[in-house]
């Protein structure tokens, strides 16, 4: 790890993780609401995200961005909404997530869709919102290191656009990556919006131009 223009580049995984674990410790209740708010706003003010229906999104846990928010609009919206739930294997699978009412708690305690819930095709899904323990300005993302976004990306990422929602502190230069690590198309923060190239073909598509 080294300083880089008050930013920082990680060569190796874990002391990367390491880190972004405690700067997000040090996250404060006031900024994490406020952060969370003003990205969301960010993001539904961008005009390919007037009809991202079928929506992929993660309910929130700990200090991620608070994606309430967002289940409120896509509701309010009428938008198709899917979530990943862990079956008992622990394998995840996108699953219709349109009842608040019947959320389940998953591993680690985080909300999920129940197994009744009808199952979605990856591939269907317009726009997936990811979360991270943090990304870089190249969109490599950083998780957990058990690769379940990894494969639950990966036979959505020819067509969907997979925006990584990350607070600033969180963004850095330059994070590890590994072939079978699935690169985002745009890292949103509350105040930055990083387009990657793979990320106008897909806008085109979104916006009907192509």
């Amino acid at each position: 790890m080294k300083k880089k223009h008050n930013s920082l580049v990680f060569t190796v995984k874990s002391p990367a993780r390491t880190w972004a674990r405690e700067q997000a410790a040090h996250l404060s209740p006031d900024y994490l609401a406020q952060a969370s708010a003003k990205l969301v706003r960010r993001l539904l003010a961008e005009d390919w995200m007037a009809l991202p229906s079928p929506l992929g999104l993660f309910r929130s846990t700990g200090s991620e961005v608070d994606t309430r928010l967002l289940y409120s609009a896509a509701f309010d919206a009428a938008w198709s909404v899917a979530s990943p739930h862990a079956s008992p294997s622990g394998r995840y699978v996108w699953h219709a997530d349109d009842n608040p009412s019947a959320l389940e708690t998953g591993p680690h305690g985080i909300l999920q869709p129940p197994a009744s819930a009808p199952t979605i095709d990856p591939a269907s899904l317009r726009v997936i919102l990811v979360p991270g323990l943090a990304f870089d300005r190249q969109g490599h993302r950083l998780g957990h290191g058990a690769g379940i976004y990894d494969r639950l990306l990966a036979p959505a990422q020819p067509t969907a656009m997979l925006v990584g929602l990350c607070f600033s502190p969180l963004l850095v230069d330059s994070l590890p990556a590994e072939p079978h690590d699935i690169p985002m198309d745009l890292v949103l923060t509350e105040s930055s919006a990083l387009f990657l190239p793979s990320a106008a073909p897909k806008l085109a598509h979104l916006l009907g131009t192509c």
